[in-house]
């Protein structure tokens, strides 16, 4: 396979993990109940709305490669290494799951990176590192609520 070809495909499969963890959140802010109702149902929309906007970010850089983003729900749905969330039930495993959705999409990204750059595609490590710190950011906050429950 074609370097910028790896990329795309590396991209693709973000991409994926991506859209799933979106659908998630969403799911997460539309049917949050109880005693954390105000402060889990903001961050639930920040994150979403910041997914959304990565989504867009990392689907161009696609098109910019001249490959084809996903879009697909049955390819995400094969594709992603995240599941599907099932239960929106407990509003603290939703918080989880987001946890370990992020931790799964920083691997990614870093991996991502780290190929980028023995290819010299600064364009991909650019928009990648730009988000990675703002998801270690957001990882760090998530788990430090958590602990504090």
């Amino acid at each position: 396979m074609q370097t910028k070809q790896v990329t795309i495909h590396q991209l693709n499969s973000l991409l994926c993990n991506l859209h799933t963890f979106y659908q998630n959140t969403r799911a997460f802010h539309w049917n949050i109940k109880g005693p954390v109702f105000f402060e889990l149902h903001e961050k639930f929309e920040e994150l979403y709305t910041y997914l959304s906007e990565l989504i867009d970010e990392i689907a161009e850089r696609i098109v910019a490669l001249e490959g084809d983003p996903i879009f697909d729900f049955v390819q995400i749905s094969q594709n992603s290494q995240i599941a599907i969330a099932t239960s929106t039930v407990d509003s603290y495993q939703n918080l989880s799951q987001c946890i370990d959705s992020l931790k799964i999409i920083i691997e990614q990204e870093r991996k991502i990176i780290t190929e980028s750059l023995k290819e010299t595609d600064y364009g991909t490590v650019e928009i990648l590192q730009r988000h990675l710190a703002k998801q270690e950011k957001l990882l760090w906050m998530y788990q430090s609520y958590q602990t504090g429950k």
